[in-house]
C-alpha cells in the first residue's frame, strides 16, 4: 500500500494450516521471500509454491531490480525469468506483484 504521503507498507498471509507438514514454515513470514518493502524504492509480494519463493527470495529480488531502475512490471517479469532460468523451466508456480514509490504497479506469473 502507498499512502497519500508516499509511505509504503506491506502485508501478507499464508494459505493457512490445511495440508501443511508439521513444523513447515512457509514463505510468508520470511522477509524477502513472500514480502519485501523498501520505503525508498517499492514493495513486492509473492504467491505460489513457497519453497520456490523462499529459495529465490522472490520479493527481495524484485525490489532489487526496481532499485536498479526497472519499472515494477519489468522487475516482476525479470524476477520470473531469472528464477525460470535457474530452475530450467517456467513451471515453477511463482507469481509476484510490485508497487513503486510513485504508485506504479506490475505483476507477472510463471505458468502463463
Amino acid at each position: 500500500a502507498l499512502d497519500s504521503e508516499g509511505h509504503l507498507a506491506g502485508a501478507c498471509s499464508s494459505s493457512g494450516a490445511a495440508n501443511k507438514l508439521p513444523g513447515r514454515v512457509g514463505d510468508s513470514p520470511i522477509l524477502g521471500s513472500g514480502l519485501y518493502v523498501d520505503g525508498d524504492v517499492g514493495a513486492a509480494g509473492a504467491n505460489g509454491l513457497g519453497e520456490n519463493i523462499m529459495r529465490h527470495c522472490v520479493c527481495f529480488q524484485c525490489v532489487c531490480f526496481m532499485r536498479a531502475g526497472m519499472t515494477p512490471q519489468e522487475a516482476c517479469e525479470e524476477t520470473i525469468h531469472l528464477i525460470a532460468k535457474k530452475e530450467g523451466t517456467y513451471m515453477i508456480d511463482v507469481c509476484v506483484i510490485a508497487l513503486d514509490v510513485r504508485g506504479t504497479v506490475g505483476a507477472a506469473a510463471s505458468n502463463q
